[in-house]
């Protein structure tokens, strides 16, 4: 299936739909059935009206000027090569991302180059609303071999993406007004780059108490410390790291909380196999601008089926049996392809128990 943007802690008033297409079958049921308009192609549009998006976000020319921002020629060891993306038309408006022009998509690098804080204040401004990552902190010693490869380098992509102490430290930027920006790239994740460091906390066991957190940082409140120098990350390591486990909380720009692209809002997306050229994702209020230049009027839902399926598998428990998937599939006006669309947990298949 189709991957998305990286993993986050999933709640349940988190969702987002997706929608994939399909050619029908000449053994698919063709049944009679209400027309549901919500489910027409206008649905994004509805929720631009409601969600208060008149028109799409237009790219910041300063924020759009750090697409420039390329790797030096003369890569430090904590990066590797990586792939210049493809371009694409239905792409190109989207502001970027401190590292957005430098890593491809399909690349698994860590980059844990430094920003200069000019940049980081250009590219994640003040304020609340965007989306709330997680990453653990882990001793730079760190050889776990089930989070860590036979070279001893972490493990990229991890759900809960790791990251070594030096390495993460070493990559922040502090503005100005005083905030932590970290503009690398986060345990191979492509899409991880540009957040605002919120806070630094640790588990501590007492006795009669159990697990306890404690907080090295706080943006919030202004309380504690960032460790920067060498000194400050011995102290890390030797009093924190090796006795206690280390989580950073990190904030997204707030248009992350809208959709996955500063221009897109909506967290809706279309794995699309049936357009021109090779299968595609398509997500947010590009769905419309992408089917507007290539196939002209939007179709309309002429007929909308509901089922629901369990899961093949060679021994069945009772969760198994239990356990059904539902999802809807639409004919369109133009007969050319069937779409399915079902909800999911916010960056999460469906079909996948939220997982993928």
């Amino acid at each position: 299936g189709p991957l998305l943007l990286g993993p986050r802690p999933l709640s349940p008033s988190s969702t987002a739909a997706s929608l994939i297409s399909v050619r029908p079958s000449s053994q698919m049921s063709v049944s009679d059935g209400p027309v549901s308009s919500y489910l027409t192609a206008g649905v994004v549009e509805e929720f631009d009206a409601t969600g208060g998006y008149e028109s799409p976000v237009e790219a910041d020319p300063d924020i759009d000027s750090l697409a420039s921002l390329e790797l030096s020629q003369e890569q430090p060891a904590t990066s590797q090569s990586v792939q210049l993306p493809a371009s694409s038309t239905t792409e190109a408006a989207a502001p970027k991302t401190l590292q957005e022009a430098s890593i491809s998509r399909d690349s698994y690098t860590c980059l844990y180059d430094p920003v200069s804080a000019e940049k980081a204040a250009r590219a994640m401004a003040p304020g609340e609303g965007g989306l709330v990552w997680h990453a653990q902190i882990v001793p730079d010693n760190y050889a776990d071999p089930k989070h860590t490869l036979k070279d001893g380098s972490l493990k990229p992509r991890r759900p809960l993406p790791q990251v070594r102490a030096s390495d993460f430290f070493s990559a922040l930027a502090r503005t100005d007004d005083g905030r932590w920006v970290f503009g690398g790239v986060l345990n191979g994740w492509p899409a991880l780059t540009t957040l605002e460091l919120r806070s630094i906390t640790f588990t501590v066991r007492r006795l009669r108490v159990g697990k306890r957190v404690q907080r090295l940082f706080d943006a919030a409140t202004g309380t504690g410390k960032v460790p920067r120098t060498p000194d400050e990350l011995a102290e890390l390591h030797d009093k924190i790291l090796t006795k206690s486990s280390v989580r950073v909380t990190l904030r997204a720009p707030s248009w992350s909380g809208h959709g996955w692209a500063a221009d897109a809002p909506g967290h809706v997306w279309w794995f699309n196999s049936q357009g021109p050229g090779e299968p595609r994702v398509l997500y947010g209020l590009r769905m419309l601008r992408t089917l507007r230049e290539e196939a002209g009027p939007e179709p309309l839902a002429v007929r909308v089926h509901m089922f629901g399926h369990r899961y093949a598998k060679v021994r069945e428990g009772v969760k198994d049996r239990l356990t059904y998937h539902a999802a809807i599939l639409i004919e369109w006006s133009h007969r050319k392809y069937c779409s399915v669309v079902e909800l999911a947990w916010l960056n999460g298949i469906g079909g996948d128990g939220g997982k993928a």
